[in-house]
């Protein structure tokens, strides 16, 4: 399963990137810019020596542009028209115009959005044995209690969310409403393959993480000239081209191999069911 689907996103990410880089750039060019001068206020700040995050900072200086940001153009709206984009190019083997996938994503924002929120509803309720044990554990004071409610609580999540984790796949590809989206993966996915998926998941994080962290490497020794400006004019031309590149290069290639996994759980490709790791 996971050799597959690295090949499969191997194979697409070298032949189609230039194509899907050029329907994404749009919304990652404005998002790279409401990033790079929402970033927090760095006058009086020491960059020798590190100082405590407080909350908020994370967002930027402006919290409600960083959610915005985050929440409409890095999550929904590049979720529907990467995983749009793919399928057409595997559908019917061409790009539909620009304006075809940004009027998509205006139509479908609230539809991911309420899907986000009933599947962190679905977490919580997945949650709720190992809270209760939790819970009695807190009332009577026995920490092998609350241990064992904590982790039950944690493996219930866990199931539930690599379960529906292949939701948004339904609900863009599909046309599926939110219920029929949520049961149409839970189903998809064998319950003796949560496990694979896991790992799965896991595996790509870590190489997504090891890949982020040698661009910026790269970056930042490429970047060092505009330290002679100064010093914010580095940070936001580093985080103007980080956020470029991960909601480009990055995310292509995630949802590639996503998308991979859900036509081999939906049944769809030449992946057989009995494929191991």
């Amino acid at each position: 399963m996971i050799k597959e689907a690295f090949e499969y996103a191997n194979k697409n990410f070298k032949d189609k990137f230039l194509s899907f880089f050029s329907i994404l750039l749009p919304v990652a060019v404005v998002s790279s810019l409401i990033g790079a001068f929402n970033l927090p206020d760095t006058s009086g700040v020491n960059f020798t020596s590190p100082t405590p995050a407080s909350p908020g900072n994370e967002l930027g200086k402006y919290p409600i542009l960083g959610l915005l940001n985050q929440l409409v153009l890095q999550g929904l709206v590049v979720t529907y028209i990467t995983i749009k984009v793919i399928q057409d190019n595997e559908s019917i083997g061409t790009l539909k115009s620009l304006s075809d996938y940004y009027y998509g994503s205006i139509l479908f924002i609230f539809r991911i959005f309420l899907l986000g929120l009933c599947l962190l509803l679905a977490l919580l309720i997945a949650a709720v044995p190992g809270g209760i044990i939790f819970f009695i554990g807190l009332v009577s004071d026995v920490e092998l209690i609350t241990s064992i409610g904590a982790v039950i609580a944690i493996i219930g999540m866990l199931f539930m969310g690599l379960k529906t984790s292949f939701s948004p796949f339904y609900l863009i590809c599909e046309n599926k409403s939110l219920s029929e989206s949520i049961l149409a993966s839970f189903y998809s996915v064998p319950n003796k393959k949560v496990i694979n998926l896991l790992g799965t998941f896991i595996l790509l994080v870590l190489l997504v993480v090891i890949v982020s962290i040698l661009i910026g490497m790269i970056l930042s020794l490429a970047l060092t000239p505009f330290m002679g400006i100064s010093m914010d004019a580095y940070i936001f031309a580093l985080t103007f081209i980080m956020t470029l590149l991960s909601i480009t290069m990055l995310n292509i290639y995630m949802f590639l191999f996503f998308y991979r996994l859900y036509t081999y759980f939906k049944g769809d490709s030449d992946l057989s069911l009995n494929a191991d790791l």
